[in-house]
């Protein structure tokens, strides 16, 4: 089976809140689809409230799945008639699933449920490669080369497949879609056609010299947005209001590879993550603040890699419990203090990202702050254990199928205060004044996995992996 798509679906039953007890991972489910030929395609859901992630749902589907899109009841900012608000808010959250066929289906994203509210198919019947949506459109991208646009149905709340209506961006396939504001950017071969949400309006520009290249990836930050393409290992920077190319980074040089083609992008908490077809995930900075998000820093790569291509990149984020860092520093206050935790992940980890001419940030230490993160993984989708440490006998049957947990540590330069360091925990009256402690985590999907710095085999090079690179908490 063939990794294809995956969504984060945030948890919403209170009843699992007591699971924050055991797991520092944001709280909710994971969607992985895969589909192996035309006509078998299968999800397969995660949970992530226990201290390792485990598969909780599987169900096949008669096509396999090419895109997933995670669609939130709307909030009351939106512009939305109240009637219609009403009606949603009784359906709640939903997940849209593109598949090969030309049919989308509509799934109640009631934690594990994943009842089947909506099926239709594109009057087209082209595969839709990519799904997104606004407060009142759900937009699909063809292989045929147009969008396919679905109003809501205001007594029901969910897409009316009469309503449909179609922009012709190009001749070749839609292969994403990215929402601005409210524009929907799709890409179209080497142009990108910005659609406007109400009036259908287009407007197209060049993205790429080369009319046989393809935008592949567009994933926004602040006022730009950056984009990667079928060939090369480029990426551009286009301003959101001016159309503008702003810049041209190239990742073979960070990453160490030759040859290396984007698979994958992501932003997640100033960072540009970026999979390539080595398997290799390569991090670049980008700033925070609302502006131009041009990348000045050095680029970072991973340690950990799979062995094929890195298939998704997808960020999952949650508000922990407020107890939380009390509970943690209890457990890890006691026996050390700042200073010998640091000493501690120094020596007994290995890092998982590495300053792309082979300096350790750790060497700038003294100037900033140790920020650890943990590397999970699980085993449901067919493989063995995850691990990268070296396997050992053991007599216990229930050990063998635990998931592993191999600690790792970022050296990042951070002069934030908010962010939260292993070791004691905040004092009272710091936490009267902090009302969130944030967990996030950034998930890969791809073919087995090894280490870059070990001379050992990969492992279960041929099985569908994910890895769960969990960030730094913040409060």
């Amino acid at each position: 089976m063939q990794l294809q798509a995956a969504l984060y679906n945030p948890v919403h039953c209170a009843l699992l809140g007591f699971s924050a007890a055991s797991t520092s991972l944001p709280q909710g489910y994971l969607w992985v689809a895969s589909g192996g030929d035309d006509s078998h395609g299968q999800v397969e859901i995660f949970s992530l409230n226990r201290p390792t992630p485990r598969s909780v749902k599987s169900f096949s589907l008669g096509s396999p799945v090419l895109c997933l899109d995670y669609i939130p009841e709307p909030s009351s900012d939106e512009e939305l008639e109240t009637q219609t608000s009403e009606v949603l808010s009784k359906i709640g959250n939903t997940i849209c699933v593109g598949l090969l066929d030309g049919n989308i289906l509509v799934y109640g994203s009631v934690d594990t449920a994943a009842q089947c509210l909506l099926t239709f198919c594109n009057p087209e019947g082209c595969p839709v490669l990519c799904l997104k949506h606004s407060a009142n459109f759900l937009f699909a991208g063809l292989s045929n080369g147009k969008v396919a646009i679905y109003n809501r149905k205001s007594e029901e709340g969910l897409w009316d497949p009469d309503s449909c209506r179609h922009v012709v961006i190009g001749c070749a396939p839609v292969l994403k879609l990215l929402r601005i504001d409210e524009c929907v950017w799709a890409s179209c071969a080497n142009q990108v056609s910005v659609i406007e949400g109400s009036s259908l309006k287009t407007q197209s520009f060049e993205v790429h010299p080369d009319p046989m290249v393809s935008v592949t990836h567009m994933v926004r930050a602040g006022g730009g947005v950056w984009m990667a393409f079928s060939e090369g290992s480029s990426l551009r920077l286009f301003h959101t209001e001016t159309l503008e190319h702003l810049q041209e980074i190239n990742i073979s040089t960070p990453s160490g590879q030759k040859a290396v083609c984007v698979t994958s992008l992501l932003i997640c908490q100033g960072l540009l993550w970026v999979g390539t077809a080595q398997g290799i995930i390569v991090t670049l900075p980008v700033p925070r603040l609302e502006g131009i998000p041009k990348i000045t820093g050095k680029g970072m790569t991973s340690l950990n890699a799979h062995c094929g291509p890195v298939e998704f990149l997808l960020a999952t984020s949650s508000v922990l419990p407020q107890d939380f860092l009390k509970r943690d520093s209890a457990k890890e206050g006691a026996d050390s203090n700042i200073e010998s935790e640091d000493k501690e992940a120094t020596n007994s980890s290995q890092e998982s990202l590495q300053q792309a001419d082979g300096s350790s940030q750790g060497e700038a230490k003294a100037k900033g702050v140790l920020l650890q993160y943990h590397l999970r993984s699980t085993s449901q989708l067919p493989g063995k254990v995850l691990t990268g440490r070296p396997e050992e006998p053991s007599n216990s049957t229930q050990e063998s199928l635990e998931h592993s947990l191999e600690d790792g540590s970022i050296y990042e330069l951070s002069d934030d205060p908010d962010v939260w360091v292993r070791g004691p925990g905040p004092s009272s009256k710091e936490s009267a004044r902090r009302e969130k402690v944030t967990s996030t985590a950034v998930i890969s999907g791809g073919k087995g996995f090894h280490r870059l710095a070990s001379s050992s085999n990969s492992h279960d090079s041929s099985e569908n992996t994910l890895m769960v690179w969990q960030l730094p908490i913040t409060v």
